[in-house]
């Protein structure tokens, strides 16, 4: 027992010439060799295990039952395991042509330069939905049309084409209301408003107003005496 706690012999361990050892073929042999295995539960032998400092390590009987579990060491030489390997069968599926055939199959190459489908970039009908007068009727719903005369928006509307509707004197009128105006004017500048949106209701006119920043509470009074007014709006 001495001759283990011996320092010159304990350097034997991190010898890198000996180190080789454990990755020699020849001497991986011991690892399943009957009779070197019977060292491993020598009672001579083990009583190398009692060393107090070293027992910490050795004596994990969770780690030990690996090194000694027989189920276990047969995995490392299991013919059948190691045969998953080399296994033609699943190996096939690398090179199976049936498989590779997806990556250059024609007919779903064909989706990408089918003339039918690249029609619809170029389809008349579906072009003309641009110019569709039943779409371009979105662009003068009063619900909508909050959104185009938003001051905050307009700023965006210059191009040339575009402004010469925004400078119609008729328009204008609509951007006039202020809380400076008296009655009479407010109710005139209200009215051509209140028909221009199609004999809106007080509800929308009132949300047009307040996105132009007027919160005058008697142009909502006008308005209201407009609609109440118009028999269209009665009909409606």
């Amino acid at each position: 027992m001495e001759i283990l706690t011996v320092t010159e012999n304990m350097e034997i361990l991190t010898d890198t010439e000996h180190m080789e050892i454990l990755m020699d073929t020849e001497h991986m042999e011991i690892l399943t060799d009957t009779e070197h295995m019977e060292i491993l539960t020598d009672t001579e032998h083990m009583e190398i295990l009692t060393d107090t400092e070293h027992m910490e390590i050795l004596t994990d009987t969770e780690h030990m039952e690996i090194l000694m579990d027989t189920e276990n060491m047969e995995i490392l030489t299991d013919t059948e395991n190691m045969e998953i390997l080399t296994d033609t069968e699943n190996m096939e599926i690398l090179t199976d042509t049936e498989h590779m055939e997806i990556l250059t199959d024609t007919e779903h190459m064909e989706i990408l330069t089918d003339t039918e489908h690249m029609e619809i970039l170029t389809d008349t009908e579906h072009m003309e939905i641009l110019t569709d007068t039943e779409h371009m009727e979105i662009l003068t719903d009063t619900e909508h049309m909050e959104i185009l005369t938003d001051t905050e928006h307009m700023e965006i509307l210059t191009d040339t084409e575009h402004m010469e509707i925004l400078t119609d004197t008729e328009h204008m009128e609509i951007l006039t209301v202020t809380e400076n105006m008296n009655t009479k004017e407010k109710h005139k500048v209200l009215l051509k408003l209140h028909k221009q949106f199609g004999h809106a209701t007080v509800d929308r006119l009132q949300k047009l107003l307040r996105s132009l920043g007027n919160n005058d509470d008697e142009s909502i009074s006008v308005l209201q005496q407009i609609v109440n007014s118009c028999e269209t709006s009665k009909i409606q």
